[in-house]
């Protein structure tokens, strides 16, 4: 925001919120100026929100994008999603920061799912393709059957209680790190980097 704030920086961010599945979107252009009004907006838990931000030369060139909507119609699933971009899959820094990032938003939560991959932002899972198994039938049974492991891959309280808890998968040595998380569930990696792990 500080970006397009500035005169020539090349950035522009725009704003989404669709107040319920069949309403109309309501935009939100130069999101530094009207961010109050977007957040009277989220406090009434819209149906789907999206925060964009770009290059002044438009979409293709996106920069960051973070968005939530429900996915299943009574509400009771939603999904939150983040795009950014790091310097290099080999960059530790970068990919840190990530997961670091992921930790904070999930904090206090209790996520059926979470992962993160390199240059795949399917809403189906790499799991869900090879068992040929439905986007929705995953999310309904996501608390009883892990729904994908990636790079970085959040388990369900329910399952880590199954599994013994966090302490018992960070000394299982199967993981490079395992992240507890206030509501029982856990993010864990194999290694510290992308590299090697790109996705279909």
């Amino acid at each position: 925001m500080e970006a397009e704030a500035g005169s020539g920086g090349g950035v522009v961010s725009e704003a989404r919120i669709v107040p319920d599945i069949d309403d109309l979107v309501r935009r939100f252009p130069r999101i530094g100026k009207r961010w109050p009004r977007f957040e009277e907006e989220l406090a009434a838990f819209p149906w789907g929100a999206q925060l964009m931000f770009l290059t002044e030369g438009g979409e293709p060139e996106v920069l960051g994008r973070a968005s939530s909507y429900h996915v299943l119609s009574d509400g009771s699933i939603w999904r939150a999603s983040a795009l950014t971009s790091v310097n290099s899959p080999d960059d530790i820094a970068s990919c840190t920061a990530v997961v670091d990032f992921l930790y904070a938003a999930l904090d206090g939560s209790s996520p059926l799912f979470g992962h993160i991959e390199w240059d795949n932002f399917d809403e189906l899972t790499n799991l869900d393709v090879v068992l040929r198994r439905r986007r929705r039938t995953s999310l309904r049974e996501g608390r009883r059957f892990l729904r994908s492991y990636a790079w970085v891959t959040v388990c369900p309280a329910e399952l880590v209680t199954r599994l013994d808890g966090a302490a018992a998968l960070e000394d299982s040595g199967a993981f490079h790190r395992v992240f507890p998380l206030r509501a029982g569930v856990c993010c864990s990696r194999h290694r510290p980097r992308w590299t090697g792990t790109r996705s279909r």
